[in-house]
């Protein structure tokens, strides 16, 4: 029995001392009919790895993704009609990702962590 007392006190203080596990984060927009626009709510780089993942859904002529910490613009680009998926790598702050001229309903975007 006491080994399993012992055991059970060495599993604990491994798991306390352990790294906790990184959250992650996503947020979704979908463009407006009236202006073809959307915009994300922040989402911040993977602490462990630095990274955000972006995925735009049908067409836009333009998409952004800007540093909301520093106010730089990191990646733009157009979706084209296949949409457009891409891991931004080396990234240490929170960003947003903005849609212009999407097509409501089709177009929307999502940014992860």
């Amino acid at each position: 029995m006491t080994i399993i007392k012992i055991s059970a006190i060495a599993l604990v203080v491994a798991l306390a001392a352990a790294p906790s596990v990184v959250q992650a984060a996503s947020e979704t927009c979908s463009v407006a009919w009236s202006d073809h626009f959307c915009r994300t709510a922040p989402v911040p780089a993977n602490p462990q790895f630095n990274f955000v993942h972006v995925n735009v859904t049908g067409p836009c002529d333009l998409f952004s993704v800007t540093d909301v910490n520093n106010g730089v613009l990191v990646f733009a680009a157009s979706s084209g009609w296949g949409g457009f998926e891409r891991t931004l790598g080396h990234v240490y702050s929170e960003y947003t990702v903005s849609v212009f001229s999407g097509v409501w309903p089709i177009t929307s975007v999502t940014i992860n962590n």
